[in-house]
């Protein structure tokens, strides 16, 4: 008796569980955003006023820095959904020149 209730109950939450990642892997497929790049410095600060123009305009983007830390090589790059990008750009060159 207490064998088949624990059972059932370990059952019902695998089925649970299952349902849950099954609903939030679809979302996960709608959610799917195509970034592309739209600024690229060596210095911080200019990433920062970039990105500052971007929340600004209400576009959302991520900021990725691939510079090795205490040397200050390679770039930081601003990223933005490839249906942003076209203001995006504008908005980046716009402010740069």
């Amino acid at each position: 008796m207490i064998i088949a209730f624990y059972f059932r109950s370990v059952r019902s939450r695998v089925i649970g569980f299952l349902t849950l990642l099954t609903s939030f892997s679809s979302c996960l497929v709608v959610a799917k955003i195509n970034w592309t790049k739209v600024f690229s410095t060596n210095q911080s600060y200019l990433a920062e006023i970039v990105g500052g123009v971007l929340t600004e305009n209400e576009i959302p983007h991520t900021i990725i820095n691939k510079q090795i830390s205490g040397y200050g090589l390679g770039e930081i790059e601003i990223y933005v959904p490839e249906t942003e990008a076209l203001q995006a750009y504008y908005l980046v060159n716009l402010n740069n020149s």
